[in-house]
């Protein structure tokens, strides 16, 4: 992910959002600050008030990523995986955790996971920004998702 200092005035006004959020304009998705850049055939889809991105594989795969902003947490650097594993286990007993890492997306304090439960895999950013959270969470049937690297390293918060 960017880790440069790009922390600015707070230009762009972040609201919290209980429904999945953005816009995409070209290969760019923009959600409050935040922006990452996905491959070409992505397009927007919206169900029940939630926006969801996804590629053109999308029928096939049931890949598809969304955005959520959330009120700022102060905590997110000091959690660990038996906490979300705690957690998420309760809603999901045959969760298994398959990666967790503290990690710093823009100067900010961030945590990349990968787990998976009921058949689905999943890949979530959590980034705690002084005025929002962000929780990005990219979903398929398998996980197995192209070029995830990619656009995990484009992500960047202003």
């Amino acid at each position: 992910p960017a880790d440069d200092d790009n922390k600015d005035d707070g230009k762009v006004e972040v609201t919290p959002s209980n429904n999945a959020v953005g816009t995409i304009e070209g290969n760019v998705i923009t959600a409050g600050k935040l922006t990452l850049t996905v491959p070409d055939g992505w397009i927007q889809e919206e169900m029940d008030g939630n926006v969801f991105f996804v590629p053109s594989d999308y029928l096939t795969t049931g890949n598809n990523l969304n955005i959520m902003i959330a009120n700022a947490d102060p905590f997110i650097s000091t959690y660990d995986k038996s906490i979300i594993e705690d957690t998420y286990s309760v809603a999901y007993p045959d969760f298994k955790m398959e990666k967790f890492e503290h990690t710093k997306i823009s100067g900010y304090e961030a945590i990349e996971m990968a787990y998976g439960f009921s058949g689905m895999g999943f890949t979530q950013i959590m980034i705690g920004c002084d005025d929002a959270s962000y929780i990005l969470t990219f979903t398929g049937n398998t996980g197995d998702f192209a070029e995830l690297d990619t656009i995990i390293d484009s992500v960047n918060v202003k």
